[in-house]
């Protein structure tokens, strides 16, 4: 049961990642978000793929992060 909760928890994480930066596009006044919008309006690619990459960056690393939890809690398996 354990390994199934672990695989839950992964991909929900990223979802939570995306709802967060899915509220900031629609209703913040900072972060990553809206300043997304803002550099799409304002046609600035070079800041929307910066943005971009630090929003994957930032999913891979909790990805990452919750791997290393569930194989230090079941390194017996």
């Amino acid at each position: 049961a354990v390994p199934s909760i672990f695989s839950g928890l992964r991909l929900g994480l990223v979802y939570a990642l995306l709802g967060v930066v899915a509220g900031e596009i629609i209703a913040a006044e900072k972060g990553l978000g809206q300043l997304l919008t803002y550099l799409a309006g304002s046609f600035e690619t070079n800041g929307v793929f910066a943005v971009l990459l630090l929003l994957a960056l930032l999913g891979e690393a909790l990805t990452y992060t919750t791997s290393r939890i569930e194989r230090y809690l079941l390194r017996w398996r």
